[in-house]
């Protein structure tokens, strides 16, 4: 079994609106799991585990925060 390295560098410059945004689009009901990976294929590839809709948006939102953007939260 091989151990996966977290990535790299500076997770809060990745593009998180654009996750916002897609999370937006769907249905918060749907029962989906979702995983957000970071740099795909690479050696450094690191996956978050399964997050609820809430779960992933409040991640991203954090992120989002932290970028001091402004974020609409919607309940």
């Amino acid at each position: 079994m091989e151990l996966r390295k977290r990535a790299t560098g500076d997770l809060v410059d990745l593009d998180w609106q654009s996750l916002w945004d897609m999370l937006e689009k769907l249905d918060p009901k749907d029962g989906v799991w979702y995983i957000i990976t970071i740099n795909k294929g690479q050696p450094n590839e690191y996956r978050t585990k399964f997050l609820t809709y809430q779960e992933a948006k409040d991640l991203i939102g954090f992120a989002l925060e932290k970028k001091r953007l402004r974020v609409p939260m919607t309940l």
